[in-house]
């Protein structure tokens, strides 16, 4: 109103650009709002936060209202107020845009966590605001501690692989056996202590040259078409060679060569590895010899044997018979006591007729090829024992023989072992009411077989001296025998490569065990008196 009168004023301010702006302005607080990544907005003079994105808001376990009331400095335990101020002065000064560093933010629950924090100052004039971008670093620092843990396995296996290899090296260097390496054409490309001990060529003369310089030159067609050849051939190749000294000197060795292979497969060379036998030829030679002379022993061992059952025969059964005679014509003449002495040249004469049968058979055991085939050792048992009681039907005896007893031997020596073995259970248990015998397989071992009685017994101890010619551990005027048998048994059983003991008690009975181990399908261990014997 001016002068009476009334007016209308009015003013018009176009504010699309201020919509525009407020709009930008709401955008860009949603986004920071709702970024996963770590974004803090804080005074640049105060540093309270001024907004925070739900990134850090997750992270840290605060919510808006809590960070409103910090700083940044609150955050960040790693840091004084001073450290802070000093770090962040070159913003502030305008030194320089940005400041990039590590330090740890701590949690709401008082836990840490490793940041990469990027640190920016807008410096208005009405006021000024930090800007930070927070990058989480535990994923990294654990990949980085895994990485750096990985290094430092790698740098010990490297260091142990160099390790082993000049370990190998040394010992390579250093064996007394020839080693030496060359490529696929021959050339020597490395040569160990060994080769130049065996050869009496130094490494530095050696290298570079053909690896035929050390055979005879009537060997190198051998050495290219039978050595290496084959070796190319098959991968791997051994022979017997005449090598050559640097003295000119031949000498029988042992060679065994291989392929060696790079990264991807492909032969790259050969080693050779190069023993001196001449030694060992000597020794097979001597051997030989002893074989031809230990033959033509047994032939004479087995002609005397022969001779002296034949010699023998004569005269005994010449003092049985005239003993006989004796007693029978001459029979009133004689009082008790002669005749007592008759009998008892008669018996030593049988004694001694029985001795040279079992000698002779302990002796057979002993020579000819072994023939092995599936035997059922049952079967044999069964088939001794009836002929055993047949010699005395009267006498009650029982047999209990176990199930499935095969085993892969020599049938006819089998029998032997079972002829002795079964016999003797029938004669040390002649004093019981009823002999119960038994004849099975050993339940822990699948090739080992027991005969078992409940006879006499003996006392342990002894046991080891069963096994010996002649050794007895009762009178022959208890029981009757040679002490032959249980020696027949033992060679027997160890031509099968296995071993037999025994295990006993006074008045308690007793068990012979033995195994068999050639040509079986698993090694059976002796458990008892191996020492002994």
């Amino acid at each position: 109103e001016r002068e009476g009168e009334r007016y209308i004023w009015s003013s018009i301010e176009d504010l699309s650009v201020s919509r525009q702006a407020e709009t930008l302005n709401k955008r860009l607080r949603n986004i920071l709002e709702q970024s996963f990544d770590e974004i803090y907005i804080f005074d640049g003079k105060t540093l309270m936060f001024l907004q925070v994105s739900s990134g850090a808001i997750a992270n840290l376990g605060y919510s808006m209202d809590e960070l409103r009331h910090m700083t940044a400095l609150d955050l960040k335990p790693d840091f004084t107020q001073e450290s802070f101020d000093a770090l962040i002065e070159p913003l502030r000064k305008g030194e320089t845009q940005q400041l990039v560093f590590e330090t740890r933010h701590k949690r709401k629950n008082g836990s840490h966590y490793p940041v990469e924090v990027r640190l920016q100052l807008s410096d208005e004039p009405a006021e000024s605001t930090f800007f930070a971008v927070i990058l989480d670093l535990t994923e990294r620092k654990r990949n980085e501690a895994e990485l750096e843990r990985h290094r430092l396995h790698l740098e010990e296996l490297v260091e142990e692989r160099a390790a082993i290899v000049r370990q190998q090296a040394a010992i390579i260097d250093q064996s007394h056996d020839s080693i030496v390496t060359t490529d696929l054409d021959g050339i020597v490309e490395s040569w160990n202590g060994g080769a130049e001990h065996l050869f009496g060529v130094p490494a530095n003369v050696a290298m570079n040259k053909h690896i035929s310089f050390v055979y005879p030159e009537d060997q190198h067609i051998f050495l290219r078409e039978q050595v290496i050849s084959p070796v190319k051939e098959n991968g791997r190749h051994e022979a017997e060679v005449r090598m050559l000294r640097a003295d000119g000197s031949e000498f029988p060795a042992h060679l065994s060569l291989s392929l060696l292979y790079d990264d991807t497969g492909i032969p790259r060379g050969m080693v050779g590895y190069s023993i001196d036998i001449s030694e060992l030829k000597q020794r097979e030679a001597k051997l030989d010899q002893l074989a031809v002379r230990l033959q033509a022993s047994n032939k004479e061992l087995e002609s005397f044997a022969y001779s002296v059952s034949h010699d023998l025969r004569a005269p005994l059964r010449a003092i049985d018979g005239f003993s006989m005679a004796l007693a029978e014509d001459y029979g009133e003449q004689l009082d008790d006591t002669a005749h007592d002495y008759l009998q008892r040249v008669r018996t030593a004469a049988q004694r001694m007729g029985a001795l040279i049968d079992d000698m002779l058979q302990l002796s057979r055991v002993s020579r000819g090829e072994l023939e092995l085939q599936d035997v059922d050792l049952g079967e044999i048992a069964k088939s001794v024992f009836d002929e055993i009681k047949a010699g005395e039907p009267e006498r009650p005896a029982e047999l209990a023989v176990g199930e499935d007893l095969r085993v892969r031997a020599d049938a006819r020596l089998m029998r032997v072992v079972l002829d002795n073995l079964l016999g003797n259970a029938w004669k040390f248990s002649a004093r019981e009411a009823v002999a119960r015998i038994t004849f099975d397989r050993l339940a822990d071992q699948p090739h080992a077989f027991c005969v078992s009685d409940n006879g006499v017994g003996f006392n342990e101890k002894y046991a080891g001296k069963l096994f010996g010619a002649f050794q007895r551990l009762h009178s022959s005027k208890e029981f009757p025998g040679s002490g032959v048998g249980l020696a027949t048994v033992q060679r027997i059983i160890h031509r099968h490569g296995g071993e037999i003991w025994a295990e006993a008690q006074e008045g308690q009975g007793a068990t012979f065990s033995f195994a068999l181990r050639l040509n079986q399908e698993s090694r059976v261990p002796p458990t008892t008196q191996q020492g002994e014997q």
